[in-house]
């Protein structure tokens, strides 16, 4: 329609009009592009909205993994500080060592874990969209964060791998699934002074894993309170880019 126009002024030698119809044509031209990048802007802005919910989302959920298991290994500490104290004291009753004993081969010898959710974070890397994130100390902090994830799995990894081998042969020397209620009624049954009197004479041996769990604890206490820590801090940044 334009070109006929344009054609039919230029037969006529109108060429204000020509000159008229080619400002149109710009201007039409460079609206439409302004619309295109406007549109495409519009697409990368909420694709990047998306992208930082979704890492939120996980982060949150990082923190609630990370406080749960800060909260498990915390009273499994104290159940290992709780028999350490108790098989060192002398006034403790008989009872009492049996109790704090269970307790400690119960509940205190679990090996703490460091879970996370990564997987906003391995899409956008894997997908080349890390750029989406326009903020460079965010994304800069994301890298790192996911980064000390790493670092501290393969901390708790190296620790466990350590110690297993010292449980297995802990549990070759002492009858530790007596104190198991799953087990227990496989072994002959003992009275509370006998059964004290059995855990003081495995004294050194119990000593030395209990406390070789308490310091498992007490390192993965530290690399789950840094985790969480450093968590919250990067959604904090995120949730002001919100």
């Amino acid at each position: 329609m334009i070109l006929r126009r344009v054609i039919e002024h230029v037969k006529a030698q109108n060429w204000t009009a020509v000159a008229l119809d080619f400002v149109i044509v710009v201007v039409g031209v460079f609206i439409g592009i302004q619309v295109s990048n406007w549109n495409d802007g519009r697409r990368v802005e909420a694709l990047e909205q998306s992208y930082l919910t979704r890492l939120a989302d996980d982060l949150n959920d990082n923190i609630a993994r990370f406080n749960a298991e800060i909260e498990f290994s915390s009273a499994s500490r104290d159940h290992l500080t709780g028999f350490l104290e108790a098989l060192k004291d002398p006034a403790t009753s008989d009872a009492d060592l049996v109790r704090h004993t269970i307790n400690y081969l119960n509940d205190g010898v679990f090996y703490s874990k460091l879970q996370t959710t990564e997987t906003t974070f391995n899409d956008l890397q894997s997908t080349g969209n890390l750029d989406t994130i326009r903020d460079k100390k965010l994304r800069e902090a994301l890298v790192e964060l996911h980064a000390r994830y790493a670092r501290s799995q393969e901390s708790v990894q190296i620790t466990l791998d350590w110690a297993l081998p010292a449980d297995s042969q802990f549990y070759m020397q002492v009858d530790a699934f007596r104190f198991d209620q799953k087990t227990a009624a496989f072994f002959s049954q003992k009275s509370i002074a006998e059964t004290a009197q059995y855990i003081r004479t495995k004294q050194d041996i119990l000593t030395r894993h209990a406390a070789l769990h308490f310091w498992l604890k007490d390192r993965a206490l530290e690399l789950l309170q840094d985790a969480n820590d450093q968590t919250k801090t990067v959604r904090d940044q995120i949730e002001g880019s919100l």
